[in-house]
């Protein structure tokens, strides 16, 4: 403290003498110290700090600072070794976290839906809201208002593709019936509409469907053969008691035949084996 000042020294004997003195004061103001900062506008980023330093003695050290969110405190030293020291506490947003939730696709070559959200950081949000999509890989990035961004990848499955097939044999007899035999496969287990089925000749078609209500279809067409048709010739028998020869032939049906040819018979209805 500046001022004038009395001092009384004593010695030995009891003798006494008293004096002023005046301590000096340095002419430069009350050395004090204050800081500012620049606000972290995205999670880990740091903030600049500037101590602002008023009074003192020049020259004074007290450079700037780049500091991540927290308390800090920086002290500052004149010219003569003064030193103020000034506290700064410096905040930051909570981190920027994109997310997504997505829904299935249920056959294959469909889309569904991503659902795209955000926390912390500072909303509003740019980038986030519902994307309809096909299967394969995806990327969203979601900025916040301080111009924070967060980015998100994943991926959309699909099921394979769901086929059906059928196999039918041959239908021997004209009016007759056969087996179609209706199969799949991809999609998703359980399906309803194979097995085997009962048929007449002509166009067939068959439709199966998985458990995510997917479907597909078969269809062929089934052939019969002609009408079997047989036809007979005969001669004449001259005598009586005589014999002839009969001649069997046959179309359609599915060849080759039995019971066609040349047969020898005699008079009277006789059927031909």
């Amino acid at each position: 403290m500046s001022g004038t000042f009395l001092f009384t020294v004593s010695d030995g004997g009891g003798c006494t003498v008293s004096n002023n003195i005046t301590i000096p004061q340095s002419e430069a103001l009350p050395l004090s110290a204050t800081s500012t900062a620049t606000p972290i506008l995205c999670y880990g980023n740091t903030s600049q700090v500037t101590v602002i330093k008023p009074g003192g003695t020049p020259p004074m050290q007290a450079p700037a600072f780049y500091c991540k969110c927290g308390t800090s405190s920086y002290t500052i030293t004149d010219s003569i070794g003064c030193t103020e020291t000034t506290v700064q506490t410096i905040n930051q947003p909570l981190e920027l976290i994109a997310s997504t939730t997505q829904g299935e696709i249920s056959c294959n070559g469909g889309t569904t839906i991503i659902n795209v959200s955000a926390s912390g950081g500072i909303a509003p949000y740019s980038g986030t809201g519902s994307f309809t999509v096909y299967s394969g890989a995806f990327t969203y990035t979601v900025t916040d208002a301080n111009g924070c961004s967060s980015t998100i990848s994943g991926a959309v499955t699909e099921p394979p593709m769901l086929t059906t097939n059928s196999s039918a044999g041959l239908i021997l007899c004209i009016g007759g019936t056969m087996m179609v035999n209706v199969t799949a496969s991809g999609g998703t287990l359980p399906y309803t509409g194979t097995g085997s089925y009962t048929v007449s000749a002509g166009p067939f078609s068959y439709t199966v469907t998985d458990a995510n209500g997917c479907s597909s279809s078969t269809s062929g067409n089934i052939s019969e053969p002609a009408t079997l048709v047989t036809s007979a010739s005969t001669g004449v028998i001259l005598c009586n008691g005589g014999s002839t020869s009969i001649v069997v032939s046959a179309t359609g049906g599915i060849p080759p035949y039995s019971g066609t040819g040349s047969f020898t018979a005699t008079a009277g209805h006789i059927p031909i084996q």
